[in-house]
C-alpha cells in the first residue's frame, strides 16, 4: 500500500457496541475547580529567548497551584512567529508525558498559532505508577496533571500574542488523552494522536488498568474519561487513528468518535499502524486547526464524505461512497478488516486489506471481497486529493452481504 496519502477520508458509521460503557451516575462529578483554574495568579516568568527561521522559543516557568503556602512551579516551551499579535492559541500536550520539547510547539507556530508545551511534574503526582483514585478523584494524579496543563492554558490566554478567545489543545499518546479530555471551557477546538476515551473498550493506560473493582471503573467513566465529556462538548476535533494500536485500542477510539457531539469532528484510520504516524498524518492534524473557528490561516473544510453503502449487483459484493467538498479526489482506497468485533483481543495485531476504488465524479466505488456471507467485516474508505490532508470514518458489515 502507497503510503504517500494526500486527503484520506473513511466513513464512519458506528451502529453496534458489543461492550456497553457503565450506566451513568447521577449527576457526574466535576473534579476541576475553573475557577481557580482561571483566576488564580499563574506568575509566569521568562526565563530565556531564542529565535530561530522566524519563531520565537521562550522557556518559561509558572505557578499550577499552591501547596502549604508554597508555589508548586513547572517548566514548559512557548513558540510563536516574530512579532506575534493576538494570534490564536495551541496548548500542545507531550507524548508520554515527556519532558518539554520545541518540535510540535514549532510545528505548530509556523503555521501562525503560538504554541505552549510543559514538563510535568511526574514524582509529585506518582502519575505512571499508581491506579486513578476513585475516592478522591479532584486529587487523583491524571487530574493533577490535566490540571496541570489547564493552567498552562491561563498563561496562554494572559500573553499579548494570544487571543484568548481563540484556544485549542492538541496532543499525542497520553497527550491525546490529555487533549481529547476536553474539560477547559476556553478550549474551542483540537485535535489528538492516538489518544481516546473509553478505555474500558481496550487500553494499555497502566492508571486505568490498575484499578481493581467495577465501582472504580463507574467512577472513572463519570469523572476524568474523556468519552462523557466529549457527548456535551459541541467543538471541531480530529483525531489520528492508529487501527492497530496498542495502547488505545481501535474499539475504543471509534465509539469515542462515533459519539462525541456536533459535526465537527474528524478522524483519520490508518491501516497496519501501531503506536507512530507517517509525515502527512501529523500535516493532516495541525492542517485540520485552519478549517476551524480559531484558524490563523483559514482554509476550505475538508472533504466531508457520507456513509459506506453496501449493495449486491450481479453476484458481487459492491461497497461506495460519496463526498461533499471542493478538494479534488485523484485517488481512492477501500480498506477491509474481517472477523468478529471484540473489544481487547488481538487488535495490536488484527490484518486489514487495501483495494483499489474507481472514482467517478463525487464517489469512489469497488468490489468488496467477501470470503463467507457469514464472516463479519469492519469497512472503510479513503480518498486523496492533492493535497496531503486526511479525514476518516468507519462501517462494520455482517450478514447483510
Amino acid at each position: 500500500m502507497s503510503r504517500k496519502f494526500n486527503l484520506l477520508i473513511t466513513i464512519i458509521s458506528l451502529a453496534v457496541s458489543f461492550l456497553s460503557s457503565a450506566s451513568a451516575m447521577s449527576g457526574d462529578e466535576e473534579i476541576f475547580d475553573f475557577k481557580e483554574i482561571i483566576n488564580d495568579p499563574v506568575d509566569a516568568k521568562v526565563i530565556s529567548t531564542e529565535t530561530k527561521d522566524g519563531i520565537v522559543f521562550q522557556n518559561i516557568e509558572y505557578t499550577t497551584r499552591v501547596v502549604n503556602g508554597a508555589p508548586e512551579r513547572i517548566q514548559g516551551i512557548l513558540a510563536f512567529p516574530e512579532g506575534a499579535k493576538s494570534l490564536p492559541g495551541v496548548y500542545w500536550s507531550m507524548g508520554g508525558m515527556a519532558k518539554a520539547n520545541p518540535e510540535f510547539p514549532g510545528r505548530i507556530a509556523a503555521r501562525g498559532y503560538v504554541c505552549l508545551t510543559v514538563t510535568l511534574p511526574h514524582n509529585i503526582r506518582n502519575s505512571f505508577r499508581t491506579p486513578f483514585d476513585t475516592k478522591d478523584p479532584k486529587s487523583a494524579n491524571l487530574t493533577l496533571l490535566a490540571r496541570d496543563q489547564m493552567r498552562g492554558i491561563t498563561v496562554l490566554s494572559q500573553r499579548p500574542e494570544v487571543d484568548p478567545n481563540r484556544i485549542a489543545m492538541a496532543g499525542a499518546s497520553y497527550g491525546g488523552v490529555f487533549a481529547t479530555l476536553i474539560a477547559d471551557p476556553r478550549v474551542k477546538a483540537g485535535f489528538s494522536f492516538f489518544g481516546a476515551g473509553n478505555h474500558e473498550l481496550g487500553t494499555s493506560l497502566p492508571q486505568f488498568r490498575k484499578m481493581e473493582t467495577m465501582e472504580d471503573l463507574e467512577i472513572w467513566n463519570h469523572t476524568f474519561d474523556p468519552a462523557f465529556r466529549l457527548k456535551q462538548r459541541d467543538i471541531p476535533f480530529m483525531w489520528g487513528v492508529a487501527f492497530n494500536d496498542h495502547w488505545f485500542h481501535f474499539p475504543a477510539v471509534s465509539k469515542t468518535i462515533a459519539e462525541a457531539a456536533g459535526t465537527g469532528k474528524r478522524a483519520i484510520i490508518m491501516p497496519y499502524w501501531q503506536h507512530g504516524f507517517p509525515p502527512e498524518v501529523d500535516n493532516t492534524l495541525i492542517s485540520f486547526l485552519d478549517t476551524t473557528p480559531i484558524a490563523s490561516h483559514p482554509r476550505p473544510a475538508f472533504n466531508s464524505p457520507g456513509p459506506i453503502q453496501v449493495r449486491q449487483e450481479d453476484g458481487k459484493v459492491i461497497a461506495s461512497f460519496s463526498w461533499t467538498g471542493g478538494n479534488p479526489v485523484v485517488k481512492a482506497e477501500l480498506n477491509v478488516s474481517y472477523g468478529e468485533y471484540t473489544p481487547w483481543l488481538g487488535w495490536p495485531h488484527r490484518a486489514s486489506f487495501v483495494f483499489p476504488m474507481e472514482i467517478k465524479d463525487t464517489q469512489a466505488t469497488a468490489k468488496l471481497p467477501v470470503p463467507s456471507r457469514n464472516l463479519p467485516m469492519i469497512v472503510w474508505g479513503t480518498i486523496v486529493d492533492k493535497d496531503q490532508i486526511m479525514r476518516s470514518e468507519e462501517r462494520r458489515v455482517g450478514k447483510e452481504c
